[in-house]
C-alpha cells in the first residue's frame, strides 16, 4: 500500500461531485391592494360532544386503562398481606411500650427497674 500525499488526497476530494443544494424561497403572501381590508375568517366553533358521548368515551378509555394493569397473583397478595400484618404488630408493640414508658414518666423508669428485678 502506497502512502498518498496531500496533493493526491486533495485531487480525490475534487473528483467527488457534491450535489448542488438549491434553497427555494417561500412565497410571501402580499396583500392585494384591490381587495378591501377584512377580518380573517374565524374558524367555526366545534360543537361540544354531548354528555352521553363524553360518558361513552370515558367508559371506553377506562376499560382500556384497566387492561393495562398488571394484577398481582394470589401468592403475591398473601405474602404482601403477611408483611403488612407483621409490620402493624411490630409498630403496635413499639408504640405500646413507648406509651407505657412516657405514661410513667421519669419516676416510672425506677418502677420498671423494680419490676424487672422482681422486687
Amino acid at each position: 500500500m502506497a502512502e498518498e500525499t496531500k496533493s493526491e488526497k486533495s485531487k480525490d476530494i475534487e473528483k467527488i461531485d457534491a450535489p448542488e443544494i438549491k434553497i427555494k424561497k417561500a412565497a410571501v403572501a402580499k396583500p392585494d391592494s384591490d381587495k378591501p381590508d377584512k377580518q380573517p375568517d374565524k374558524p367555526a366553533k366545534k360543537d361540544k360532544p354531548s354528555l352521553m358521548e363524553r360518558f361513552k368515551k370515558f367508559l371506553k378509555d377506562y376499560k382500556s386503562e384497566l387492561k393495562k394493569i398488571v394484577w398481582p397473583t394470589r401468592t403475591q397478595t398473601i405474602q404482601n398481606t403477611g408483611v403488612v400484618v407483621i409490620a402493624i404488630l411490630f409498630m403496635t408493640i413499639v408504640v405500646g411500650l413507648l406509651d407505657l414508658l412516657f405514661g410513667w414518666g421519669i419516676t416510672g423508669l425506677s418502677h420498671v427497674k423494680s419490676l424487672i428485678s422482681g422486687g
